[in-house]
């Protein structure tokens, strides 16, 4: 039979076991949460840069048909 010296020790050996663990599983969660809050703020970031990228595009397809509208060489005008 153990006293309750013993038993109170066993007892907080087991808390601190258990709290060892229970801190683990929360390191590991909090680890997990930065993870998906990053690749978010990453999506995030890339759909940004994605449309920066097709305005960007869009913008230097209008300025070269501009261009080859103005073009000397364009058939469709006639020099005089």
């Amino acid at each position: 039979m153990l006293t309750n010296e013993e038993v109170m020790l066993k007892v907080d050996m087991m808390l601190d076991e258990e709290h060892r663990r229970l801190s683990q599983e929360i390191n590991k969660h909090e680890f997990y949460l930065r993870v998906v809050g990053h690749t978010q703020w990453i999506r995030q970031d890339n759909d940004r840069l994605e449309d920066l990228l097709r305005i960007y595009r869009d913008k230097l397809i209008e300025e070269a048909r501009l261009e080859q509208l103005d073009s000397p060489f364009d058939s469709n005008k006639t020099n005089h």
